[in-house]
């Protein structure tokens, strides 16, 4: 799904909306086991498609919802997610207007998600006991 997204197939099949929705949605409410592979797409979706952030509160749900999950498996994937949406853009080309959406993304989601970020990176931490 990620690979779709980067390549804009999945987008010129549906409106980029309602890709947000239905990977918001599977998220918040769908298999628990198909939860953690949908992080990255999540991710892949908010840094091609920004805007969405303000649209679309599932998103951010949905990555809330992860860094609080009881699954660690979900939290790591939320955690890898939000680090290669946090990663700077590529310069292959200078584009400032880019830059500062992606900038502003990133200040939006490491303010609301602050708390829950926080409680995961410390989870992420501690050692893990079998």
């Amino acid at each position: 799904a990620a690979k779709l997204l980067e390549s804009g197939e999945a987008v010129q099949a549906l409106p980029v909306g309602q890709v947000a929705l239905v990977i918001g949605g599977l998220c918040a409410s769908g298999p628990p086991a198909l939860r953690p592979a949908l992080m990255p797409c999540v991710a892949v979706l908010l840094r091609s498609n920004g805007h969405l952030l303000y649209s679309y509160d599932c998103l951010f749900k949905a990555l809330q919802l992860g860094l609080s999950a009881r699954s660690r498996a979900l939290r790591m994937r939320t955690l890898e997610a939000l680090t290669s949406l946090f990663e700077p853009r590529r310069r292959n080309s200078s584009n400032a207007v880019g830059d500062e959406a992606h900038s502003s993304i990133v200040r939006e989601v490491s303010q609301r998600l602050e708390p829950a970020l926080l409680a995961a990176l410390r989870e992420a931490e501690a050692p893990v006991v079998a």
